[in-house]
């Protein structure tokens, strides 16, 4: 017991402040927000908006593309000379109906005739045709269309289980290693897996590189959203936190000029996920996060990063580096340390887990707050999804009335 006493007491001798409200007042101290903050803010905006644009680009490459289903025994050279391959193709889809039924085409011994409209229907598994003239998606590259339309769905389950497994492995690699190995690693993630993907042949890989990409663009935003509130005061922690939010929506437009500009989904992702890479020459001037390197003991460092933000700030506060011990200091206290208390007597020193965030009433009480916020989030962002689906049903159902429009006027005209 006087052994765990003594050890306490050094510890404490060692210790640098880490209560919230000192270092609070140290970051106030070097200046709220003057010049160097100003300078991090502004690595942060563009690393945070090329970032984001990866995840907003994933509803563009998986958007449905209009496609035409081929007949059984199917030959172009047959068509009448006054129609094109697609003009008949669209006639052989039913009135109404979904595009995965095709009508049975019939045969006079030179040409092909228009099938009546009682004729047979058939399930669309003889051949589709893409219309990517205009775009082209995933949907059109691995045919996820009709009796695969499953794996469309599946895609984005599995791109949204890769942020869930990024929230969680990065979240502890982020508390354990630091902000800035973890946000490096996470961009080489996006960056590797989001050029990989539209090489790959198979949707099995490609899948495995949409998750792995996720659960980095997860460990990218939560590095980045760390390390913006953890440079900044309480005072100003809501407003910078809320323009960090805005810059979802600034990725989604840029995203949907690229879109406009890219019609291909290969370039498109590969425009996309290349962005990023600027973040690995950004990344040499990002600094460590000031709590972090506290909460580790790391007051060489952290004094350190002190001085250069009031350098960059053009503040003097002596006082304040004189609560950080010196380098001889510190050695001597952790001599005196390991002298007075020996190593198997040191208490180990505990590592937190997701547990440890339901341990205390108040602890727990805001971490049930926070799911129930992401849960809300994504609620919202499966409505999207869902409303985006019920867009396209309505729009095929369109296309299906202009295509028996046309196929009754085409009659009309052939009847005369």
């Amino acid at each position: 017991m006087v052994e765990e006493e003594n050890q306490l007491k050094l510890e404490n001798q060692m210790a640098t402040p880490s209560s919230d409200k000192d270092i609070t007042k140290l970051i106030e101290q070097c200046g709220t927000f003057g010049p160097y903050q100003r300078w991090l803010y502004t690595y942060i905006i563009i690393i945070g908006t090329v970032t984001i644009m990866t995840a907003m680009n994933l509803t563009f490459i998986s958007a449905n593309v209009p496609f035409l289903c081929y007949p059984p025994n199917f030959n172009a050279s047959l068509i009448p000379a006054n129609l094109t391959e697609n003009e008949y193709l669209q006639m052989l889809q039913p009135d109404g109906d979904s595009q995965c039924s095709v009508y049975n085409n019939s045969f006079t011994g030179t040409y092909y005739t228009t099938p009546p409209s009682n004729s047979s229907k058939l399930q669309c598994s003889y051949g589709r045709k893409f219309l990517t003239e205009d775009f082209s998606t995933i949907v059109s590259e691995f045919n996820l269309v009709c009796e695969r339309k499953w794996l469309r769905s599946t895609l984005q389950s599995v791109y949204f289980a890769g942020c869930l497994l990024g929230a969680i492995i990065f979240g502890i690699f982020s508390d354990r290693f630091g902000r800035r190995p973890v946000f490096l690693l996470a961009n080489t993630c996006i960056v590797i897996c989001g050029t990989g993907k539209i090489f790959v042949p198979s949707l099995i890989i490609l899948m495995m590189l949409h998750c792995i990409q996720a659960c980095g663009y997860t460990g990218n935003a939560l590095a980045l959203y760390s390390l913006t509130l953890e440079f900044t005061s309480s005072k100003l922690r809501t407003r910078i936190s809320f323009g960090y939010m805005c810059l979802y929506p600034v990725a989604a437009i840029f995203v949907t000029v690229l879109v406009y500009c890219i019609p291909d989904w290969h370039f498109l992702e590969l425009t996309v996920c290349l962005l990023p890479a600027i973040s690995f020459f950004i990344w040499i001037f990002l600094p460590e996060s000031p709590r972090w390197l506290i909460g580790r003991k790391r007051s060489t460092e952290a004094k350190a990063l002190f001085r250069k933000i009031m350098k960059k700030n053009k503040k003097q506060s002596q006082d304040l580096l004189e609560l950080f011990p010196n380098k001889e200091e510190e050695s001597s206290l952790k001599n005196n340390f390991h002298e007075n208390i020996p190593e198997k007597k040191v208490l180990a020193q505990n590592n937190y887990t997701f547990i440890d965030l339901f341990k205390r009433p108040r602890l727990a009480f805001t971490t049930v707050n926070i799911c129930f916020s992401w849960g809300c989030s994504m609620l919202i962002a499966i409505r999207n999804n869902y409303v985006q689906e019920i867009a396209v049903i309505t729009t095929d159902s369109l296309q299906s009335m202009d295509n028996g429009k046309s196929y009754d006027e085409w009659n009309s005209c052939k009847s005369h």
